[in-house]
């Protein structure tokens, strides 16, 4: 061996190892920036399967979100000009309609000499009685939608405050005892179980929004990595438990509850999150459903975001009982019941604006009221705005038949429509998240002084 290889390194070598460290820092940092502006995930030597997945969904989620038609705020014309997610093409036929009856009405007075006119005293009253109506009916879907935002994100903020409290306060070194040996081996999995446990709160998230639009089966993409097969077998069993099932499922007989609960399903080019979806399927359309729906149809059994609420409950359960949250104290765990018990009531909350809407007979009155209101206008305008009444009942049929179509719209805001909650961005980046979290932030409680 030479004497130039024990020699100790001169100051132009240390120099020049600082450099290539920094310049390797930058690298990194310069490859890390390219990769968040591409939306690339992290380098699979850096980070999880989950955490790869997580951005890969977060991205995907982003790129959406910036497709997504936003108002602004002094472009008035140019909003006013949009046609994409309006209610234009959704009301369009009722307005054709309602102005060639318009034009009917015209052409027997202006052309044949019928005289089909009507007082204008007739209209007064009614305009007033019709504006509460409509001002009443928007005013409740605006409700529905404000709840439904509200709600979510309550579930958001639960979830969250719960992923911090277990990752920090879940002592796992309490399970070492006095038997050091092969510790690391055995924190490594109790490491990897917190984990899973701490993910079961992304894939509620993901199980509620997927529960909500009435999309029943169990091999969504954004379930991948969260819903273990374990898990799912477990789930499924736990259907299974709650009926007698035959030896095919096309004998399954009809439960006593519709099938449709939420938003229906898709059915002859219509989507699942669809305010025109159908309430109730054939029999012929249930079979051709994913095993869990027919599962969780013939058992009326727990749902997935509840299932996975009870797993994640079991989970503490257990910790606690080991001696887990000793350091957190009762009040802490208590904390955690609680947040549990609020996330089962934001979820109620939440299915109860999917599925409640109007009463049907207000519903069904109130469109009565909008027909009669617009048939009858042309007989009282006919004689005022001559062939002119045709584009003013269209204007008004444009304005008041609109108001419904968004009232009708937005009180179902859990759905895939341009005005409905956006979901899947804020269960993805909830997802990332956690993930982050667990890949930059120590478990435990740290053992050196921070304050």
């Amino acid at each position: 061996m030479s004497s130039s290889t024990l020699a100790p390194p001169t100051a132009d070598s240390s120099r020049s190892s600082n450099v290539n460290a920094a310049s390797s820092g930058e690298d990194s940092l310069t490859s890390l920036r390219h990769r968040l502006r591409l939306n690339l995930p992290p380098s699979s030597a850096h980070a999880a399967p989950e955490e790869v997945k997580s951005f890969e969904m977060l991205s995907l989620e982003r790129e959406g979100q910036k497709r997504k038609l936003r108002l602004g705020r002094m472009s008035f014309f140019k909003d006013a000009l949009h046609l994409r997610s309006s209610v234009v093409f959704s009301v369009l036929p009722t307005l054709i309609l309602l102005m060639l009856f318009a034009y009917l009405v015209a052409a027997a007075n202006l052309r044949y000499g019928k005289q089909w006119t009507a007082s204008s005293v007739i209209i007064g009253p009614l305009s007033v009685v019709f504006g509460l109506l409509i001002v009443f009916r928007n005013g409740t879907s605006y409700d529905r939608w404000f709840e439904g935002a509200k709600d979510w994100q309550n579930s958001l903020s639960d979830v969250r405050s719960l992923a911090r409290f277990v990752w920090i306060n879940c002592d796992l070194e309490t399970l070492k005892g006095d038997d050091a040996k092969d510790w690391e081996e055995r924190k490594r999995v109790h490491v990897q179980r917190k984990k899973e446990a701490i993910r079961l709160l992304a894939l509620f998230l993901y199980a509620t929004k997927h529960h909500l639009r009435a999309e029943h089966s169990l091999d969504q993409d954004d379930y991948e990595g969260l819903l273990s097969p374990g898990l799912k077998a477990a789930y499924e069993r736990t259907l299974t438990r709650g009926s007698r099932l035959s030896t095919t499922f096309n004998s399954v007989s009809a439960p006593t509850t519709p099938r449709s609960s939420f938003l229906g399903r898709s059915r002859g080019g219509v989507t699942a999150d669809s305010e025109t979806a159908p309430l109730l399927l054939d029999d012929e359309e249930a079979s051709s459903e994913p095993l869990s729906y027919q599962l969780l149809a013939a058992s009326q059994g727990i749902s997935l975001p509840h299932f996975v609420l009870l797993q994640f409950g079991k989970y503490l359960a257990k910790a606690r009982r080991r001696g887990c949250f000793e350091d957190a104290g009762a009040p802490s765990f208590a904390m955690i019941n609680t947040l549990l018990n609020q996330l089962t009531t934001s979820l109620g909350n939440q299915e109860r604006v999917a599925t409640m809407t109007i009463p049907v007979v207000y519903g069904i009155h109130l469109k009565q009221s909008t027909l009669l209101y617009l048939l009858a206008l042309p007989f009282v305008l006919v004689s005022e705005l001559s062939w002119r009444v045709v584009p003013f009942v269209g204007l008004v049929a444009f304005t008041l038949v609109g108001l419904e179509g968004i009232a009708s719209e937005i009180e179902r805001p859990f759905g895939k429509d341009p005005s409905d909650h956006p979901l899947d961005m804020s269960a993805a980046l909830f997802r990332h998240e956690i993930e982050v979290m667990m890949r930059v932030e120590p478990g435990g409680i740290p053992e050196e002084d921070v304050l």
